[in-house]
């Protein structure tokens, strides 16, 4: 008897919930969004669509059949409308902005926002400016001289491979080459990727497979704080592959010790760019002497999170980008040849500067339209709407849904970029070729980086190393495309980053142009 009374009781619950269900999807003012449907009643299909590795082209198609506005979840929607830009993520002064979503509370140690992570708008206000002197694009210069060095030991690298005539996987170079800028320009040491082209300690396998879980896990946030106590046991007991994250946690206090001596040991002694002992400031003593001037103001996490915020994001971001770049310039050698004449006309210096290739307007529509075609982010950025609703797309979208735009789709936007949106031609970035209403327009869609009081604070860093490197290679040496690459294009993994697998290359080195 208590066995019937017990499935009774189911019954009843689970049919008061599929009531419940059924008339709260009747009453939604979003009842009529189409998308596929599983979506409607779980969030497992997006989790499935992300976790295949192809998300950006499963959201395009979506958009595709459904329109501009698809379901993803239950309570999450994909906006393909460039104008909703504006309203997501660059809120006016005075409205109510639309906060992150509790996906990002999976890519933070519980209760430990960064920059990147903190949801509520008025602390990430408050925090970003903390850091945002040591960003800017004026003080790019002064980070110059380490990405020269890596400059310099990359095109080695490249110079033994010609010598071997072997094939090289030029996505790991230039992923070692970001790691080792990042380790350059924060520490003042590199990591050691580009000296021996191995991963030092698991470290990018690391950060890897600590973005696929943040991604992963930040579609069911409610299980985060499980999940993650349970791995960082697991880890004290010796299971799981924890290596690369000790190595750089270890690498990281070590090298924070050893600047808090000597920051305040060389307090009091001025030195300048023409010294034969000069060294530019690297991210960790600009931090460390925050923290002396005000230690309650930039604390020591500030600190930390400062340095470890350049690695897990500026890596892969900058990898993904010069490899997309790279590669679209071999598959167009009009636009090579282009780009190799600019840097003959204008006598650019060896190795470039910064304040060169800025002007170098080819150089920068060849660098943009790269990161149009395949921006390192493949996958939705997903924020709030506040309370009291918003009108989007001419759709209003009540207070607690989540809806957010897909670089990747918004890219290959043919109502802004046109009809050949799918095609490399970086002249659709020059003035003397697009008229001021569609580049405004393809400027305002253009967000690798993200959009508004968010956009990665990192930028100007990632677009120095691109800047620089690309005109070196390109000067230096002649690459062809493995057969495989030429016969079948790019293929790539998204892990919210849009990795590229198989950018195998041969290397030719070239008599420098004079």
């Amino acid at each position: 008897m208590l066995v019937d009374h017990s499935l009774a009781i189911l019954y009843i619950l689970a049919f008061f919930f599929a009531i419940l269900y059924i008339y709260s999807h009747a009453a939604s003012p979003l009842r009529s969004i189409q998308g596929p449907f599983l979506a409607r009643f779980s969030r497992l299909w997006y989790f499935s669509a992300v976790s295949s590795g192809r998300f950006e082209t499963i959201n395009a198609s979506l958009h595709a059949k459904y329109g501009k506005i698809v379901r993803l979840a239950p309570n999450q929607y994909s906006i393909s409308d460039p104008s909703a830009i504006q309203t997501i993520y660059k809120t006016r002064h005075g409205e109510t902005p639309f906060r992150k979503s509790d996906f990002y509370s999976a890519w933070q140690a519980p209760n430990k926002p960064n920059i990147f992570t903190e949801r509520d708008p008025v602390a990430h206000t408050r925090d970003r400016k903390k850091f945002h002197a040591a960003y800017t694009m004026s003080t790019m210069t002064t980070y110059e001289k380490y990405v020269d060095d890596c400059v310099e030991i990359l095109c080695r690298r490249m110079e033994e491979v010609q010598q071997s005539g072997k094939e090289v996987d030029m996505s790991w170079w230039l992923q070692c080459f970001a790691f080792d800028v990042i380790g350059e320009i924060s520490f003042s040491k590199r990591f050691g990727f580009l000296d021996r082209g191995e991963d030092q300690s698991g470290l990018i396998e690391n950060v890897h497979r600590t973005t696929k879980y943040s991604v992963l896990m930040g579609m069911f946030p409610e299980w985060h704080v499980f999940y993650f106590n349970t791995l960082q046991l697991l880890g004290k007991l010796g299971f799981g592959k924890g290596a690369g994250k000790q190595y750089l946690r270890d690498f990281t206090f070590r090298s924070m010790g050893e600047r808090q001596k000597k920051v305040k040991k060389e307090r009091d002694v001025t030195t300048t760019a023409e010294d034969d002992n000069y060294m530019p400031k690297d991210f960790m003593t600009k931090f460390i002497e925050q923290h002396q001037r005000d230690p309650t103001h930039f604390t020591l996490d500030d600190t930390i999170n400062g340095v470890l915020g350049n690695i897990n994001a500026g890596s892969d971001t900058t990898g993904v980008a010069l490899s997309a770049i790279m590669y679209y310039l071999l598959a167009s050698p009009r636009v090579l040849q282009r780009l190799r004449d600019e840097l003959s006309q204008q006598q650019v210096s060896d190795p470039t500067t910064f304040k060169e290739v800025q002007s170098l307007e080819y150089l920068q529509a060849v660098i943009k339209e790269a990161m149009r075609l395949h921006p390192s982010i493949g996958v939705q950025l997903p924020r709030v709407v506040p309370k009291g609703g918003a009108i989007i797309t001419g759709q209003f979208f009540p207070g607690e849904t989540i809806v957010g735009l897909n670089p990747y789709v918004l890219h290959h936007d043919k109502d802004v970029f046109g009809g050949d949106a799918d095609a490399f031609r970086p002249e659709r970035w020059l003035r003397s070729e697009c008229d001021a209403a569609t580049l405004a327009r393809m400027e305002n869609t253009w967000c690798p980086f993200g959009a508004g009081s968010r956009t990665c604070i990192g930028k100007n860093v990632s677009l120095l190393e691109m800047s620089k490197l690309v005109p070196q290679l390109v000067r230096r040496f002649d690459f062809e495309m493995s057969d495989g690459l030429e016969r079948e294009g790019l293929k790539t993994y998204n892990e919210f980053f849009i990795q590229i697998r198989n950018l195998r290359l041969k290397v030719v080195k070239r008599r420098l142009e004079v």
